[in-house]
């Protein structure tokens, strides 16, 4: 199965994501409807997952173009509007599903898994015979029968047949209906489809059917009847019974409840922590606005509060998700007179009612470590067949300098660690089904580098498998009851240990945002020269540049005055306007060096100025100087 989601709240987005990936082929995540259809057209998904609420396009013009246009995948919205007037809307744009935000994980993969298997019968459904009940459907001949009695039906009658019976518990709109009977070119009214219908019942009748076999919905559209003495799985597709192969499949796909839902809690934790300290900041940037200390935007304002309510109810924080809720509809219904006194209070208080709800204690609770070693290319292989623990090290062990390789299988690990060097291994000793660890991957470890350290990171705290694991060189037994920041803390003292110069400056990130790709490459090259602790990040395009800032955090921005879509001084000054950003040094690099310039530079907030043709004397210890890096 694979699945295209489009969703702008990112952190919702790779929630969504992040949950579906073990229950897909693929799950692409992108964050607006933009050359969506081109997607489409390079890759063949099984099911779109759309959100409503989309920058630029929003979900329903993007959806209805896709059927204009003859795409047929599966779409399932997701929303938080909640109202019969957005569910018609969405229905009548060509939607096959509709999902309320914040929703339960699991309905939402019942859903997707629903609409497969019906998209799945669809495409089969040309060599295939349809049922429901004693009504038998045979397309590829063109026959109807009903109780040993032909249907005589026109070409239309036999197609609007055949659209109820691929999906018979459907509620189908007239748009629908017509939209899957004629092309984009002939548009019938509405009279037209209902005369169809009509006809189309008149024969039914005749043979033995009610006349109201094919149910009016008013004010939505028309279904198939159910009859009450029928099983409710009325469409049956004539095919040949599951091969091994399938078979073996579905049950190595299938989990037990708990154990997803275990999974599914693992993983709303993990996105807690990775998210939490940019959701604080987003509540801090709200205050700012609502004190006039930032240039927000009212709809900026909106988006952020929008997302905030379907992030935080999808994993669980109901309280702060309605709070959110009540945050965003205040936006909405105040744009001309948001800093009223009146509404601006009550706004700042809900605002900090969430920050109270989210942070009892006035801030994230884990606050990550920058820990700094001395080698650049830290490799780290870690031997667990638990999924859920490599998840959690990606999150939590957030280092550029540490490259982290992960297997699953004790056969897989011997080729690991013949195929690589590894500075460090994390091993679980106990496996599923009782397979114990052998000396062969311990005497793998010691001959093939003496140096590797190890840690036994292990749910077997008994002192046998300790007494075991004490014959072999490890560096560390832990019993996985200790959490990931005591792994962390032993993971930094070994990799610490024999080091003659364990601790070294920072590691700083520095951002270089110039358009001239040619001279950005040579600049890299230079500071490299030096051989500082640095992460050099380059950005071309400046338009994007709040994005790149709020990603790598930079500790110092180099910055081009000349660009084509934002030039340097305005970037300058957004960034010293910003009060979470306005302390990262600014220096520009310009060729246009003029006194009227230097004037513009100091009037933006710049904090340096180099001209580019002096960059090889001056550019390094001005650096040292914004940094406050020791010169010696």
């Amino acid at each position: 199965m694979k699945i295209i989601l489009v969703e702008d709240d990112q952190r919702l987005g790779k929630l969504i994501q992040d949950y579906l990936i073990p229950e897909s082929e693929k799950v692409d995540l992108v964050n607006t409807g933009i050359d969506l259809k081109e997607k489409l057209d390079q890759e063949n998904y099984d099911i779109l997952i759309l959100d409503v609420m989309l920058p630029k396009k929003n979900g329903i013009d993007i959806c209805r173009e896709l059927r204009s246009s003859g795409v047929n995948i599966a779409i399932l919205f997701i929303t938080a509007l909640n109202n019969q007037i957005d569910k018609m809307k969405a229905f009548e744009s060509g939607a096959d599903d509709y999902l309320i935000k914040p929703f339960d994980f699991q309905e939402l993969l019942a859903r997707i898994k629903a609409l497969t298997r019906r998209e799945t019968k669809i495409k089969s459904l040309k060599f295939s015979t349809l049922e429901w009940h004693n009504l038998i459907m045979i397309p590829e001949e063109k026959k109807v029968k009903y109780e040993d009695n032909d249907l005589h039906l026109t070409p239309t009658e036999f197609k609007i047949l055949e659209i109820f019976l691929t999906a018979p518990q459907k509620v189908y709109s007239t748009d629908n209906i017509i939209d899957k009977l004629w092309g984009i070119d002939t548009i019938p009214t509405y009279n037209t489809l209902r005369t169809h219908i009509k006809s189309l019942r008149k024969e039914l009748t005749k043979v033995g059917l009610h006349k109201d076999f094919i149910e009016t919905i008013y004010g939505v559209g028309y279904k198939l009847k159910p009859l009450e003495e029928k099983s409710s799985e009325n469409m049956k597709i004539k095919s040949a019974s599951l091969t091994d192969n399938q078979k073996n499949n579905q049950e190595r796909n299938y989990q037990l409840p708990s154990q997803k839902e275990e999974k599914l809690q693992s993983l709303i934790e993990q996105m807690w922590l990775e998210n939490q300290d940019s959701i604080y900041e987003d509540c801090q940037q709200l205050l700012d606005y609502m004190e006039g200390n930032n240039n927000l935007s009212i709809e900026n304002a909106i988006t952020i509060t929008h997302n905030f309510a379907g992030f935080l109810g999808s994993i669980g924080y109901q309280n702060a998700s309605n709070i959110a809720k009540k945050i965003e509809n205040l936006f909405k219904d105040n744009r001309l007179n948001i800093q009223e006194q009146k509404i601006r209070l009550k706004i700042v208080n809900l605002i900090n009612s969430l920050l109270q709800n989210l942070f009892p204690n006035g801030e994230p609770i884990l606050q990550k470590k920058k820990t700094i070693f001395n080698k650049n290319n830290i490799k780290i292989l870690v031997i667990d067949e638990d999924i859920k623990l490599a998840n959690q090290l990606i999150m939590f062990i957030e280092n550029p300098q540490i490259s982290l390789s992960f297997c699953h299988s004790i056969s897989s690990c011997k080729k690991f660690l013949h195929d690589q060097v590894y500075d460090l291994v994390i091993l679980e000793t106990k496996w599923q089904n009782n397979i114990i660890i052998n000396d062969s991957i311990f005497n793998l470890l010691k001959v093939k580098n003496k140096n590797t350290k190890i840690i036994i990171y292990s749910k077997d705290d008994s002192l046998e498998n300790r007494l075991s694991c004490s014959k072999y060189p490890i560096n560390a037994f832990l019993s996985k009851t200790n959490s990931l920041e005591t792994l962390w803390q032993n993971i930094e003292n070994i990799l610490k240990e024999n080091q003659s110069d364990s601790i070294v400056n920072p590691l700083y990130n520095i951002l270089i945002i110039d358009d001239d790709v040619k001279f950005t490459a040579v600049l890299k090259e230079k500071l490299k020269i030096y051989e500082l602790p640095f992460n050099i990040n380059i950005l071309s395009k400046s338009e994007t540049f709040l994005d790149e800032i709020k990603k790598i955090k930079p500790e110092l921005i180099l910055l081009d005055l000349e660009m084509p879509k934002l030039n340097g001084l305005d970037i300058c000054k957004i960034i010293k306007k910003d009060p979470l950003l306005h302390s990262i040094p600014i220096i520009f690099l310009t060729s246009n060096f003029v006194p009227e310039i230097i004037t513009q530079f100091v009037e933006a907030g710049a904090d340096d100025f180099i001209s580019k043709s002096k960059i090889d004397f001056e550019l390094y210890p001005r650096i040292l100087t914004h940094l406050n890096i020791d010169k010696s």
